[in-house]
């Protein structure tokens, strides 16, 4: 898996899909799993005073783009590790800088039976005006319909989409959207890694995993002794290279050609502080300090091992 990898990176989520899909209960999930903050825009602009907004989404209309962006930006604005849950709306609202290029997003599908059934149920249970009248509904759910389809292009092209099946219980959508993040984490660590073996500055990028760990390093040699005990916990990032860093809490520093982030120490811990190196290489230390917060400096190898 490497979904641990994700946990200790900045990332941005966004979740969409139709009123009634539970997105709301799977933006709480990924929060949780995840250590993020959710931004339910839905919730923000239900709780505003300004009338103007009630009166939009009392008659199931979309919010017009630059009073919805006037309300939301102020609760989403420079922030990272956040779910953003219901946005973007409409092509337009793309545009947005909280919309323009997050890490992943998440669209939860549902049938339009399905949609209308759940929404008429929500609405006598939770008292939501948007929910109670069945005119109301439909033009809700022909709204999301007539913007989704732009929506979900943008972002396949950006390769970030991810889709699942609304029609599950609670517990199996989520274990569906933590298995599609996994694959496409792992996806886009092999691109990074596919492009970076041609920049220079690295001697060698390789992506590990179980079945060829044994076969990098050789148990009888002593200065790797370090690496193999390494490589068989949950995770493990080596450098091979002519600097040294230290562990945060003071108790393990490495020093040589083979340098090791060891299991345990959270990737937002590991900074200049910790890792006394800097890189040559813009492209290569822009993202690794960017995902990882770790800087590099002389001609490297990286490891990346993973269970």
């Amino acid at each position: 898996m490497i979904l641990f990898l994700l946990k200790r990176c900045i990332m941005n989520i966004i979740i969409l899909g139709p009123p009634g899909a539970g997105k709301d209960t799977q933006a709480d999930r990924l929060a949780n799993y995840f250590n993020l903050e959710v931004i339910s825009t839905g919730e923000v602009l239900r709780k505003e005073t300004d009338p103007r907004i009630s009166s939009y989404i009392d008659k199931g209309n979309l919010i017009p783009d630059d009073l919805f962006d006037e309300i939301v930006s102020k609760y989403v604005k420079d922030k990272k590790n956040i779910v953003l849950d219901g946005t973007p709306r409409s092509k337009e609202q793309l545009k947005l800088s909280y919309c323009k290029d997050p890490d992943f997003v998440i669209l939860i599908t549902l049938s339009k039976d399905e949609i209308i059934k759940r929404l008429k149920i929500r609405g006598r249970t939770q008292n939501r005006a948007d929910d109670r009248s069945e005119d109301i509904i439909n033009k809700r759910v022909k709204t999301y319909e007539d913007n989704i389809k732009s929506i979900i292009e943008y972002y396949k092209k950006l390769d970030k989409l991810i889709v699942v099946n609304g029609y599950q219980t609670r517990k199996d959508v989520f274990k569906d959207i933590l298995g599609k993040l996994n694959l496409k984490a792992l996806d886009k660590i092999k691109k990074v890694i596919s492009h970076l073996k041609n920049v220079k500055g690295l001697d060698n990028i390789y992506l590990l995993d179980k079945e060829v760990k044994k076969y990098i390093f050789k148990k009888e040699d002593k200065n790797n002794r370090g690496v193999l005990e390494c490589l068989k916990r949950r995770y493990t990032i080596v450098l091979t290279h002519n600097s040294h860093f230290r562990n945060p809490k003071g108790k393990i520093v490495v020093k040589g050609k083979k340098n090791i982030l060891f299991p345990g120490i959270p990737f937002p811990e590991v900074n200049e502080e910790n890792v006394v190196s800097s890189s040559p290489n813009k492209k290569i230390h822009d993202y690794l300090v960017e995902k990882f917060n770790l800087k590099l400096k002389d001609e490297a190898t990286l490891l990346i091992g993973f269970d």
